[in-house]
C-alpha cells in the first residue's frame, strides 16, 4: 500500500497531466475590456467630509509581455452625485501594470498604475469656487478574471487611488469595476 507522501504526489501528478480546461494568458495576448466602474471618494470642504460616487462606463485595452506581466491603458467616464453640487461630470483615464498569477479557469491579479481623474467641478467648486479640476493620481488594486476559454472572460477587480495634487482634502477615490474582455493573439 503506498504511503500518503507517494498518493499526494501520484494525484497531484494526476491533475497536473489531466485534461483539466486551461485558459492562461500568454506573450503577445492583446485584450480589449468593457464595462461598467463605480467610483467613490470623500472630500473635505469646510471641515465637512463630501461623499461623491460616480457609476463610470469603463474601456481598457491590455498588451501581455510575458506569461505573467501586461501593460495597459483604460479611459471611462460618467457622472458623480452626492453633495452640492448635486451632479458633476467625471472621466478617469489610467496606465497600468498587471502581474497575473495564472491558475486554470481563475485568474487573479495584482495591478498599480498612474493616471488622472478630471472633475467638472472640482474640489474648488464645493467651497463656492468654479472651473474643472484635474489631479494626478497613483493606484494599487487586487482582481480577479473567470476565464472559461481562450478568447473571453469576465473580471472584477478594485483598485485604490490616492490624487497626488489634492492629497490634502481628497481621500480615494476607490472603485469597483466589472467587465467583459475579449482577447486576440
Amino acid at each position: 500500500m503506498p504511503r500518503r507522501g507517494a498518493r499526494a504526489t501520484l494525484v497531484a501528478a494526476m491533475l497536473v497531466a489531466s485534461p483539466l480546461p486551461r485558459a492562461h494568458a500568454e506573450e503577445g495576448e492583446t485584450t480589449w475590456s468593457f464595462g461598467l466602474a463605480g467610483l467613490a471618494w470623500v472630500t473635505d470642504v469646510a471641515d465637512e467630509d463630501l461623499t461623491r460616487q460616480a457609476p463610470l462606463l469603463h474601456v481598457g485595452w491590455r498588451y501581455a509581455l510575458t506569461d505573467f506581466w501586461q501593460l495597459g491603458a483604460a479611459a471611462r467616464g460618467g457622472v458623480a452625485f452626492g453633495g452640492d453640487p448635486d451632479l458633476e461630470g467625471v472621466a478617469q483615464a489610467f496606465g497600468e501594470a498587471r502581474y497575473i498569477l495564472d491558475a486554470l479557469e481563475w485568474v487573479p491579479f495584482l495591478a498599480a498604475g498612474v493616471g488622472g481623474l478630471l472633475r467638472t467641478s472640482g474640489p474648488d467648486a464645493y467651497a463656492g469656487g468654479d472651473g474643472p479640476a484635474l489631479d494626478l493620481s497613483v493606484h494599487a488594486g487586487l482582481g480577479f478574471d473567470y476565464r472559461p476559454s481562450r478568447d473571453w472572460s469576465v473580471g472584477l477587480v478594485g483598485r485604490y487611488f490616492a490624487l497626488l495634487t489634492d492629497l490634502d482634502d481628497t481621500t480615494g477615490p476607490f472603485d469597483i469595476t466589472l467587465t467583459y474582455s475579449v482577447f486576440s493573439y
